[in-house]
């Protein structure tokens, strides 16, 4: 296992080859399928568009996925690690095993971020990355899949150009989350049926219903969670009226009658679900269903702090839905305040968008903020970074250092009190990738003009995505006023993929009206990212 970098990064290295080493002896011993290749290289380059490409046994990084430093903040453990991890998942699911057609990309995808979470997971259990796991892809999944224009985990098409906004949450984050629950489901059978997929198609290529098949052979009830989950789109909700549980699906518009299979995961076991109502006693472990309780304080109780989030991201949903008012949301909230990552991370994003639409004070967020009192491991550090990044975008004074948990709010303090000057010297003199990005982060929350000037005229393309993403964080950024003078810069300046985050992130915090959205994508000319955005944008509005 070996690194390259350019000279001076040699101390950089560390961490990504640790979790690559460990990663292939966790994956060799679960699969029961040796790494076929002599060595396995990991390099940084300077100059690279996405995160990091699998090529086999030549895995590529842009720097800040691979290269480490102290000075940064904690999150970035997590984030190496897990993307390290991913491509050395992907030397079996994608290189040893490679997907037939461009529609089975999830058996690459899902597998990959799955098994990245658990790798690092097992070989550094203190680090809590699986509330990294909750927040950044069970969550993330729930909320595409909350609209009606959402995808299916097996994509109807096929062609190349497969991953797009409108598809990734779907077939990286969905697919992954059902893995996680067919895993809770199959126990130790789940790794025998990775071994034996890879050992049947190895140096060759596999459809999804090739894996299917053999999972078929350990589980009776395959076939119904393949219609259900793969080739449907979507998730229920289980409304709880006693020890009765009735399912129908869920989207941010209301529910639509529809019934499927649904493993429903319960302190007794696994019970399965296939009829409009049946009797379910207890509605325990989260599933890739949101659970509305006839007993919310009882169920929170019996929750624990581990599904906190998920009753966060349930009843927030809910909030959208208007099945609940905001005081019923409030409350849940207070009750649920810890911390830790996953609910942090889904109480913040709801309380912003609040915030956003003039329904909560940025000082209520405040006063919840200082009541947290985070751990000192790195799960604790990574919260703090959080905590008071999330207190200083919201205008608190704060008596900051430059310890790598403070750097981020720092950066937002010296923006936002005109030191723009000072970020962009520290910008241009930065000695890692890792570093430019948090610097171009603080600077989205200065004077916006300012800033997209900055991002769009001296940041090189490859980063440009970071600062604009964090760019409606900013309460004086006003993204339909940009716009609707501002599309066709934007499609010279980002790259394509980028755009349509970027556009999926400001739409439905802006003002702009359905015609206007529907102007802008006709410039762009993606029908199923319009439709997307416009379904967010509706969402939001509810609130």
């Amino acid at each position: 296992v070996r690194g390259y970098a350019f000279p001076g990064n040699g101390e950089r290295m560390g961490l990504a080859l640790d979790v690559a080493e460990k990663s292939l002896e966790f994956f060799e011993e679960k699969l029961g399928v040796e790494y076929p290749l002599e060595k396995l290289d990991l390099i940084a380059v300077p100059d690279f568009v996405f995160g990091a490409m699998e090529n086999w046994g030549a895995m590529l990084f842009r720097e800040s996925a691979m290269l480490h430093d102290p000075s940064l903040p904690p999150s970035y453990v997590h984030r190496i690690a897990e993307v390290v991890a991913h491509e050395v998942a992907h030397q079996w699911f994608g290189d040893l095993v490679t997907p037939a057609s461009w529609k089975y990309i999830w058996l690459n995808e899902s597998f990959a971020t799955l098994l990245s979470y658990l790798a690092v997971d097992s070989n550094f259990p203190s680090w809590g990355i699986m509330e990294r796991f909750y927040a950044a892809e069970f969550a993330g999944a729930l909320v595409r899949d909350s609209l009606p224009s959402t995808v299916p985990v097996e994509l109807p098409w096929d062609r190349e150009e497969v991953i797009t906004a409108n598809t990734s949450a779907i077939i990286y984050s969905k697919g992954a989350t059902l893995l996680f629950i067919l895993k809770q489901i199959l126990g130790g059978d789940f790794w025998r049926i990775l071994g034996e997929y890879l050992r049947t198609h190895a140096y060759g290529y596999a459809s999804t219903e090739d894996f299917w098949n053999i999972v078929g052979k350990y589980w009776p009830h395959t076939r119904k969670f393949v219609f259900s989950w793969i080739r449907r789109p979507g998730h229920p909700i289980l409304v709880q009226e006693g020890d009765r549980v009735e399912q129908n699906r869920f989207t941010f518009f209301g529910e639509r009658e529809e019934t499927r299979f649904i493993p429903v995961l319960t302190a007794d076991g696994v019970v399965y679900m296939e009829r409009k109502r049946e009797k379910i006693e207890s509605l325990i472990l989260p599933g890739f269903y949101r659970v509305f309780y006839d007993d919310l304080d009882g169920a929170v109780e019996g929750l624990g702090e581990n599904g906190y989030w998920k009753v966060l991201e349930d009843y927030f949903a809910f909030l959208i839905e208007k099945r609940i008012r905001l005081e019923e949301y409030l409350r849940l909230l207070e009750k649920t305040w810890i911390p830790r990552l996953a609910p942090l991370s889904s109480a913040l994003h709801s309380l912003s968008l609040l915030e956003r639409r003039g329904r909560v004070e940025k000082e209520y967020t405040l006063s919840l903020l200082e009541k947290l009192k985070p751990g000192s491991d790195l799960h604790g550090r990574i919260v703090r970074s959080l905590v008071v990044k999330a207190m200083a975008v919201r205008g608190r004074k704060l008596d900051l250092g430059d310890s790598p948990e403070e750097k981020p709010a720092l950066y937002v303090q010296m923006a936002m009190q005109g030191e723009t000057e000072e970020l962009k010297s520290l910008y241009r003199n930065a000695v890692h990738e890792g570093e430019e990005i948090e610097v171009l982060k603080g600077l989205a929350y200065g004077d916006p003009q300012e800033a997209l000037d900055f991002f769009l005229g001296e940041v090189p393309k490859r980063s440009r995505i970071y600062p604009m993403l964090e760019l409606v964080g900013n309460r004086k950024f006003a993204p339909g006023d940009f716009l609707r003078e501002n599309v066709d810069l934007l499609r010279e300046k980002l790259l394509k993929s980028h755009l349509r985050s970027v556009l999926v992130s400001w739409i439905p915090r802006s003002d702009l009206s359905e015609a206007e959205i529907r102007e802008i994508f006709k410039k762009i000319g993606d029908r199923e990212v319009e439709a997307y955005a416009i379904e967010l944008t509706r969402a939001y509005r509810r609130l």
